[in-house]
């Protein structure tokens, strides 16, 4: 029913809610005025104008502010053998070949890249069941299997959405993959002009290592190679070693600390954009990295010159969504939330953007379950795990949500879960405690916020104990976990540790009284 309500919205705010308003405001007001005598003469025809007027103006701003029509989405999936185990020594070369002509695709076609299927699967990444669940989830329109069979031939097939498999083949081991990509494009014209690349299984690998976070690898193995696919995953795998290295930007603002990572990966890009070889995941890299340095003037021209080379890539708009509404306005975007339902609609399956989106949502929202806000935060999260139900951090926020709508018990069920699968994750026992918290279970929520700081020492598990055990009379306790958080104070915005020195303030005025009280008692 969402979906229905959803689509007949548009992105009208209010959306078909507003226009039966409008109708129920027209409608009243003439029989009113019916009613009232104000008019006599006979009003069907009125009646019939005005409502009419109503549902076409409401038509015309649908179909102004409507999404454009969805693309039509390939997937191709890891080469698998009979026993649904990949193939070694890379699975995903034939997927790699495809992902690298997404720039030669014709219009209303989007070549799902692998490795973004990759990232959704996060930790299920090697299971090859996982892989199908996620490519069916998307909804393709789509979806190309290899098999390698056990007289070694290679099995390729391509399923098309609601009728089966349209085209099969089979190939020889030896280059298999080039001549099905060739064969596939010919059969259903998807590509301006497709040309399949040369060592694409060593590109696919080195791709890989890049996923797996094998940075230094990655580095070493493309040192002596200058082409332009090498240099830049070159310069990917120093950008990821980089951004992995924690930024202090309060002691940024007076000192000028230069990352090393950074600056061997723009000198690896810049030559590029000044060579004008037109490569857009150069432009992406410049403009990941300033974002992150805070220099959001060069982060606005690097971006655009990516979207403008390649406007098929989620991560370029994520990337975007960093920017102020203003920078966005002659891309036709208008807010963080446009960006992001921009990225979405590229790869539904894009954690982070679901989650920023979701969040978003909710906090625009009226904090109150029924309400725009919190319903469209629902409709992200839940369309996303159809698409990955297992995902933890998006499950975590929903639990969240639910936790702050005061849906305690659909809260419960999800971090119960959560507990369950990562009993070394300190956030599930935090989060745990924080619902027993909510719940006034205090004896449940003090076992998981010690479970939380055995784990990992978590630092607001702390607040939360001094907060119980004051509450419970417990003085000692409460100013002895006020006094642990204050300890891990994490600059000057640290909101839980100004709360852990109320806390304190209050315990030792509250023994001060309890001293006067006594000695008052005394005299």
């Amino acid at each position: 029913m969402s979906h229905v309500i959803s689509l007949l919205s548009g992105n009208i705010p209010g959306g078909i809610i507003l226009a039966l308003l409008a109708l129920l405001f027209v409608n009243l007001t003439l029989h009113f005025l019916k009613r009232s005598g104000l008019i006599k003469q006979r009003l069907r025809e009125k009646y019939v104008l005005l409502n009419a007027l109503v549902l076409l103006l409401y038509s015309v701003v649908w179909f102004v502010t409507k999404d454009a029509p969805p693309l039509e989405r390939i997937v191709v999936m890891p080469t698998i053998g009979r026993d649904s185990s990949f193939v070694t020594p890379t699975p995903f070369a034939l997927a790699h070949l495809f992902s690298e002509n997404q720039a030669a695709v014709e219009t209303g076609y989007i070549i799902h890249p692998w490795y973004w299927i990759y990232q959704t699967l996060q930790q299920d990444h090697g299971k090859a069941r996982s892989w199908s669940r996620v490519a069916r989830g998307l909804n393709p329109d789509f979806i190309i299997h290899s098999e390698k069979s056990p007289s070694g031939k290679i099995r390729v097939r391509l399923e098309q959405r609601g009728g089966g498999a349209a085209w099969r083949r089979e190939y020889d081991a030896e280059a298999w993959q080039e001549k099905a990509f060739l064969d596939i494009s010919r059969e259903f014209g998807w590509f301006k002009s497709a040309a399949p690349v040369r060592d694409g299984e060593r590109r696919a690998r080195l791709k890989l290592k890049l996923l797996e976070k094998k940075y230094d690898a990655v580095i070493e193995e493309t040192r002596a190679d200058t082409s332009n696919f090498m240099l830049l995953l070159r310069a990917e795998a120093f950008v990821g070693r980089g951004l992995q290295k924690d930024v202090d930007y309060v002691k940024k603002a007076y000192v000028n600390e230069i990352n090393k990572d950074f600056e061997q990966a723009k000198g690896l890009l810049i030559p590029l954009i000044k060579a004008r070889r037109d490569i857009y995941p150069a432009a992406y890299l410049l403009g990941r990295m300033a974002i992150r340095d805070q220099d959001y003037e060069s982060a606005e021209v690097y971006l655009k010159k990516a979207i403008a080379d390649n406007p098929y890539d989620a991560r370029i708009y994520h990337a975007l969504s960093y920017l102020l509404s203003s920078r966005l306005e002659e891309l036709g975007l208008k807010n963080r939330k446009d960006v992001l339902r921009r990225a979405i609609r590229l790869d539904p399956g894009y954690t982070d953007a679901v989650y920023e989106l979701a969040n978003e949502y909710f906090i625009s929202g009226s904090g109150i379950e029924n309400s725009s806000g919190s319903q469209s935060a629902f409709n992200v999260l839940h369309a996303y795990l159809k698409i990955n139900r297992n995902d933890p951090r998006i499950l975590s926020l929903l639990a969240t949500i639910d936790l702050k709508l005061s849906k305690l018990d659909e809260a419960e069920k999800i971090y119960r879960n959560l507990a369950e699968r990562f009993p070394g994750d300190a956030n599930a026992w935090y989060n745990l405690g924080i619902l027993y918290y909510s719940k006034k279970e205090y004896e449940r929520a003090i076992d998981n916020f010690k479970r939380a700081i055995e784990i990992d020492d978590s630092p607001d598990a702390y607040l939360y104990l001094g907060l119980i055990y004051h509450k419970n009379g417990d003085l000692d306790k409460a100013l002895y976990y006020y006094r642990e958080r204050v300890k891990r104070k994490n600059g000057e915005d640290d909101r839980f540790a100004r709360e852990a020195l109320k806390g304190i303030r209050k315990v030792l005025a509250a023994r001060q009284d309890s001293l006067r009280s006594g000695d008052n008692a005394g005299s």
